[in-house]
């Protein structure tokens, strides 16, 4: 399960960093969630702040929702 979650939380995390390259605007929103992660996160929280992310970045960009549709 552990093994999973990570290979979810990589996946996620590599479509965030991916339009946060090509919308450079998004950079404030997805930092702002990120600096609430704490160091030693399980990979639960990890994922959980991650969605978060996503869902922050839907909220400033709608049109992105795709995206993260799998």
């Amino acid at each position: 399960m552990t093994e999973e979650l990570q290979q979810q939380n990589a996946r996620l995390r590599a479509k965030i960093d991916q339009l946060v390259e090509s919308h450079p605007e998004l950079e404030t929103v997805v930092n702002g969630v990120a600096l609430k992660q704490p160091a030693n996160a399980s990979p639960a929280q990890v994922q959980a702040n991650l969605q978060e992310r996503a869902r922050a970045i839907i909220e400033a960009e709608p049109e992105l929702e795709g995206v993260f549709e799998d």
